[in-house]
């Protein structure tokens, strides 16, 4: 068989996890690794390994153009995920440490928090840290 090209290679195997695994493309299953692999191997051997595990082979035949779309879709989707999390604990750390900071030298702004935490995750921690040492003589480090 002749040989493939990367691009046309990614596709199908992208198109085919999309298929039969979906959630081993979500997990970050190494698509160029398996390129190379494939590309070093040959197809058929790539072919007979999935025939084991999936009982279906690559489509050498498929039409494909959007399956790297979708992957890179999927892909961004996961990592969005993964950083609104990130973001979500880092403003709930941020309002813990405000709330005892302000229950123990400004109880009045209690109230305030939330604002002070969007403050917080826009412009930094350290800007904050820095106003409260200014303000305050500590910061949320040090309290």
């Amino acid at each position: 068989m002749a040989q493939v090209s990367d691009a046309k290679l990614t596709e199908l195997i992208v198109d085919f996890y999309t298929e039969n695994d979906p959630e081993r493309l979500r997990k970050g299953v190494d698509i160029n690794g398996m390129v190379k692999w494939t590309q070093a191997n040959g197809i058929a051997k790539l072919n007979r390994m999935l025939m084991e595990q999936y009982g279906e082979a690559l489509d050498m035949n498929k039409n494909l153009g959007s399956a790297v779309q979708q992957f890179n879709r999927m892909s961004m989707a996961f990592i969005d995920k993964n950083v609104l999390q990130n973001e979500e604990a880092k403003r709930d750390e941020i309002y813990v440490k405000l709330y005892a900071f302000y229950e123990r030298y400004e109880p009045n702004k209690l109230a305030g928090i939330q604002k002070i935490v969007d403050f917080a995750m826009f412009k930094g921690v350290d800007v904050l840290n820095q106003k409260l040492m200014i303000k305050d003589g500590e910061d949320l480090g040090t309290d």
